[in-house]
Order: C-alpha cells, then structure tokens, then sequence
C-alpha cells in the first residue's frame, strides 16, 4: 500500500507530466498555425444568413441529404432530381446532350430547363430548392459548339499577365451563360512539381507566385467583384477553386496519388492560390483526389475543416471530385459519413449518387453523421445559391444571355484569344530573328497538330479527352496552320508544305518539292506482360542448333541487326518499352521478320512509317524525337 507521501510525489510526477504534454501539443499546434495565413472571411450578408435560418426548418431531413449530393446528367433523369431533391447536377467531359460529345446552346438548355423545373417542382414540400448545374470550363466554355476555346492553363501561366487571365476569365463566364450552366469548376491552382503528372497542363506554373497572381483575378474575373453590383449579375457564374490541396505535389506525378512534402511546403508552395482566391469571394473549393502523407484529403478533417474553413476563412462551401469519397479509407462510392464529417458539404457522385444518398440518410438517423454537420454543410450550400441569385434568375432558358448564340465568338473576345495565342507560346530559340515570320522565306510546317484544332487544344475540349473532333465541329475557330497561312500566302512567293495525316498516324508532307520520300520506319514493342519478358529473355534460341541464353538487349540487337531485307538505323531498349528505326523498301519487310523470329509471342508491335525525317530515341531525355535525315 503507497504512503500518502508516496501518492503526493506520484501526483506531482503526473501532474508535471501532463503539463509537459500539453505544452508540447500547444508548441506543435502553434506552430502548424504560424504556417498557414490567416484570411479575413468575406462578410456574410445578414438578410441572406436570415433566409437561410428561415428556410432550414422547412426542409426535410431527406430535402437536406439530397442538397449535400451531386449527380451527373448521364447518371440521373429530371424526374429523379425531383423525387430525391439533389442539390446539384453535373454534365462531365462526355455527358453532354445529343448523339454528339458537343451540343448547340439549345441542346445544352432544352437540358438545363428540364432538370431546373424539376428541381423547383414543390410537391410534397414545404419549400423547394433549385440545382445549380455545373461543368469543367477549363479553357474557355469548351463544350459548346461555336464557343471560344483558349490555350490550356500551362499556356496560359507561361505569358504571366494576370490582366489578360481576367479577361478570359469574364469571356468564359459571359459565353457560359449562353448554355445556361451556374457553375464552371475552374480556378485549377494546383501547383505542378513534376511533369509526368498527367493533369499538369491543367496547373498555370510550378511558381506559386504565378498561380496566386491568376487566382483572384480568375474569380472575379468569373464572378464579378465582390461586394459590387456586377458580382454574380448577368454573365457570371459561381467559380470553384481546385484541387485542394498539393495535388501537383503527388510522388513521381501520380495522379490521384500521395504528396509526401511537409506542412510548410503544403502551405507555402500549394495553397497559395488560395490565399489570393478566396479573399476574392470565390464561391466554392473542390477537394483532391489526392493524398497528403498518406491523408486522403476528401477525409481530412483538419484541411477541409481546421484549415480551408477555419484559417482561411473560407464560408462557401466545399464540393467532393468524381467519386473522390470512395477513395477515403473504409469509404465506398455509396458510403462515406467520413467525408461529410471531414467537412465536404457536397459530394460528387455522379453515378453513385442513390446508394450515397440512400446511406446518408441513414447514417444521419443512427447519427453517424451529425446533424449539426448536416446543417451547415446545407447552410453552405443553401449560402451560394443565395449569393449567386439562383432562386430569383428563373428556368435557364428565360436568363439573360441564354441561347444567344451571336454572343459566341465575338470578334472582340477572338481578339484576346489571338492575344492569348501569342503570349502563351514559348520559343526556345529565335535565331536569326526567326519570329516574326518573314513572308518573303520558304515555310515548312510539320506536325499534324499544325492543321488540327483538336489536337492543338487536347483535354476537356468538346469532350473529355478532346480526341477525334474535325475542325468543322469548331465554326469560330481556327487552326495554326490557317494562322500562319493568313500571315503568308501566295501573293509572297512563300512555299508552304501543308502536313497531311499519313499511314500509321505519322505526319508526311505532301509536297514533291523536298525532294524524294524514304521508307522508313519506327517499331515500337511492349512486352504483353512480365511472363512474356521473362519467357523471353530465358527462352532456347530459334537456331538449331540451340545457342546461349541472351538478355533482352541481346535479343533485341539479333531481331534487329540480322533482318536480311531490312537495315536497322538505330535502337533503344527499355524495361516497359523498346523502339527501333527501320529502312526498308516495304513494311512488309519488316512484319515478316518479326513472324520468323516469333517476336508477336512475346511482344506488342506498333509500326509507323516516317516519311520525311530520321527518327531516333534519345535516351537522355527519354523521349522519341525527329531528325532531318
């Protein structure tokens, strides 16, 4: 039995240590706020708080649910938004309306009216709450036929002039409102540290700098100013700073993937933009699919919550990635309270969205889900709705600006365009005063991307990828090609070698003039899988007699130095990939060598023929690149 001697001393031990406990949790805490600047919250306007707190009490608990969810457009009919009463509707890269990936402003509206009415439909409740309807406008409002389409953010962060991005900004929101869509998910503000992260281009600069000079003016630039009689008036739409937070930072450039980087470069280097964005008034933030230290940030509550909403001030509301929920640990597509009590107000299920509705109803009845937490996440949303007019702008189609299709391509809107275009573009080298073109000189242009509008504008243009749209399906628009010859034609003597696609997907030229065309070709072998690689490299050899074992370059330097028909010019050989220039007199030659040798069973093979110039891998840079031959 201790002593009452004995208990004093053990007290004051515990006692002692608890101190230090707290103190070192209080340094820590101190600390990690010195890290994170302090934003001053856009007033709230007190006759909007006052609506909400009078409409809030008439909701349902199943009205408050389905405000917190998003549903796709491919996913979800009119009569479902009714009968559920989601908050939001979505069309991603390839749910536009029609057979096409690209709709006319009619289409887009015949759309939005049907799901708006719906929404605002008020059976069976005491108050209704109109959708707001969102759509990845990256670019430029590029999934409406006949709208302008800028460079890609990449292009865009490279001319550094946060005037011009502003005006982008305003040409975006003004030709959005043509379709009838509330909501363009754009500032992104990612800040991309490594370039084999597949979403860079969507980053303006791996300078934060950069980025947070363009945020705010990007948000009002979409918006309006904040606090004037332009914010959120005709022509502007609700903005949504993305991604948060760090996923230019992601390992090796995962997408989706872990950004292992301290708190200070978190907050330093990836949430700049924020700092400048939502003083700005910017209306939502859309979370990341990725990770901080193995954090998933759609459940971090400390981020979304402690952080986003605390420190920063942020008072819209913040709004999930495609599916980006389901990736929380423990979390499915249909099922994640973590989400919602992290501090997401809005998930993005877009096909998920009646099994995620169905289970947080639930998990709000068992209370799981707080139904504090509920409320201001719906206090949030019901907030922005408010804010940007929603309830009062009517059905889309009786908007101003709706289905105006002469506001499309305006030539004064084309003209920053062209602006943009040229400011954008990065020139390693001008030598001999290269640029501005001289009329007088002979032009060779190459690259099928020259004379494609598509493949020039890539991603999140007419459709998700951007891929295999004619440039006929972009009336106002027009390619490099066409730029160059408007600036040098005939009437100069210029010779211009027009690029035409060849066989195989490899650009040729179609002019005799540059004298006689080369066969000669690039194989590109991947091993099926890593079965096939080992059987390979360990398999007898095809002589009789049998000979050594040989390694994957060994192998390599016998299929491609012993074709009798065909001259190897030059090779590189990876682990994933392996590339090879052939000359020969026909593919043919090559395709029968390849059966001989039995290399199909072991290997992919791609075969395109180069018809102008000496192609080679460099393996310094890793890349497949061109030389005149």
């Amino acid at each position: 039995m201790k002593t009452r001697k004995s208990f004093h001393y053990d007290a004051l031990i515990l006692f002692l240590i608890s101190i230090l406990f707290l103190s070192c949790n209080f340094s820590k805490e101190s600390k990690s706020n010195e890290l994170w600047e302090t934003l001053e919250s856009v007033p709230l306007n007190p006759l909007i708080e006052a609506q909400i707190d009078e409409m809030l009490p008439k909701l349902t608990l199943k009205q408050k649910v389905g405000q917190v969810i998003q549903g796709d457009t491919g996913s979800i009919t009119p009569e479902e938004i009714k009968e559920y009463r989601l908050g939001s509707v979505l069309s991603g890269g390839n749910s536009a309306p029609g057979p096409l990936p690209y709709a006319e402003s009619k289409m887009w509206l015949d759309m939005a009216d049907k799901y708006y009415n719906a929404s605002i439909n008020d059976d069976d409740v005491e108050i209704a709450i109109p959708i707001i309807w969102g759509i990845d406008a990256v670019h430029g409002h590029a999934n409406l036929k006949g709208a302008i389409i800028f460079p890609h953010n990449i292009g865009l962060g490279a001319m550094n002039n946060p005037d011009l991005i502003e005006k982008i900004a305003k040409v975006t929101a003004h030709e959005l409102t043509v379709s009838g869509h509330d909501w363009t998910f754009a500032p992104t503000l990612a800040v991309p540290k490594d370039l084999r992260w597949g979403r860079s281009y969507e980053g303006f600069s791996e300078n934060p700098n950069i980025v947070k000079s363009y945020a705010d003016r990007i948000v009002v630039g979409l918006q309006g100013k904040f606090g004037s009689d332009d914010f959120m008036g005709d022509g502007k739409v609700i903005s949504s700073a993305k991604h948060f937070l760090a996923d230019g930072a992601t390992k090796n450039g995962v997408d989706q993937g872990d950004a292992l980087i301290s708190e200070e470069e978190l907050s330093k280097v990836h949430a700049a933009g924020y700092y400048s964005a939502i003083p700005a008034g910017v209306q939502t933030v859309m979370a990341s699919f990725s990770s901080w230290n193995g954090r998933k940030l759609h459940g971090d509550k400390e981020l979304l919550t402690e952080i986003l909403k605390g420190k920063m001030g942020f008072n819209g509301f913040v709004v999930g990635d495609w599916n980006g929920h389901g990736q929380v640990p423990g979390c499915l597509n249909t099922d994640c309270a973590q989400s919602l009590n992290a501090g997401l107000d809005m998930y993005m299920a877009p096909d998920s969205w009646k099994g995620l509705y169905e289970s947080t109803l639930q998990q709000v009845k068992e209370g799981v889900i707080p139904i504090d937490r509920l409320d201001d996440a719906v206090r949030r949303i019901l907030r922005v709705k408010l804010i940007s007019g929603i309830f009062e702008k009517g059905a889309p189609s009786t908007r101003a600006n709706a289905g105006n299709e002469n506001l499309l391509g305006l030539p004064e809107n084309r003209k920053i365009a062209r602006q943009a275009v040229r400011e954008s573009m990065v020139l390693l080298k001008n030598n001999n005063q290269l640029l501005p073109l001289d009329a007088s000189k002979k032009i060779l242009v190459v690259g099928d991307g020259a004379a494609s509008i598509s493949k020039a504008s890539g991603g999140w243009t007419l459709s998700w990828q951007g891929t295999g749209h004619s440039n006929d399906e972009f009336p106002n628009g027009m390619s490099i090609l066409q730029g160059i010859e408007e600036v040098v034609n005939e009437s100069t003597a210029c010779i211009l070698l027009e690029p035409v696609q060849g066989e195989g997907g490899v650009v040729v030229t179609n002019d005799n003039r540059i004298g006689k065309l080369m066969k000669h070709f690039i194989a590109i072998h991947r091993f099926h899988n890593d079965e096939k690689r080992k059987e390979y490299c360990m398999s007898p050899e095809i002589k009789d007699p049998p000979e050594a074992k040989r390694t994957v370059k060994e192998w390599a330097d016998f299929a491609c130095n012993t074709n009798p028909k065909a001259k190897c010019r030059s090779q590189w050989n990876g682990d994933e990939i392996s590339f090879c220039h052939w000359e020969t007199e026909s593919a043919q030659d090559i395709l029968d060598w390849f059966d001989e040798i039995d290399l199909k069973n072991y290997m992919s093979i791609e075969l395109h023929e180069q018809w102008r110039f000496h192609s080679y891998y460099d393996q310094s840079d890793k890349e497949l690149v061109y030389k005149d031959y």
